[in-house]
């Protein structure tokens, strides 16, 4: 019985940590977003679906959040929706002139050249990324 509630306890610290996490970035994001909204600088990226056989393009100032809803509303060519995917599943941003990815969904978690994403990792081209059961290559990365 007492172990049932230590458990509990311990889920829900974990949970509050990673909402604390969550709310820095994005306080982090908003702050960066108010900097370099001056700059001007955009970045692009290309992705190509290794299953299915496509390419999405797309490009964005500060951040970008991937999904089935973002992601596919900014792409340049129709694509098909793959249910496993979450709405917000991850974010690219940039930190010190890279482009990082960090995962947004607990529930199907991105990775990362079949490494779950842990904490934020760059995003470069030649990567793989991971969003349920598609796996996107990364054909280009530039800033704009």
């Amino acid at each position: 019985m007492y172990e049932a509630f230590w458990i509990a306890v311990s889920v829900m610290l974990v949970f509050a940590a990673m909402a604390i996490a969550v709310m820095v970035l994005v306080m982090r994001l908003h702050q960066a977003e108010e900097t370099d909204d001056q700059s001007g600088e955009n970045w692009y990226v290309e992705l190509w679906n290794i299953r299915q056989g496509y390419q999405v393009e797309f490009q964005f100032a500060n951040t970008c959040i991937l999904g089935r809803l973002s992601l596919f509303e900014n792409a340049s060519v129709p694509v098909q929706m793959d249910p496993t995917i979450s709405r917000e599943h991850c974010m690219l941003y940039e930190q010190d002139g890279a482009l990082l990815v960090w995962n947004m969904s607990e529930v199907n978690p991105a990775a990362i050249n079949g490494h779950r994403l842990n904490q934020p990792m760059q995003l470069i081209c030649g990567d793989r990324i991971e969003l349920g059961n598609s796996v996107y290559l990364v054909t280009r990365v530039e800033r704009m």
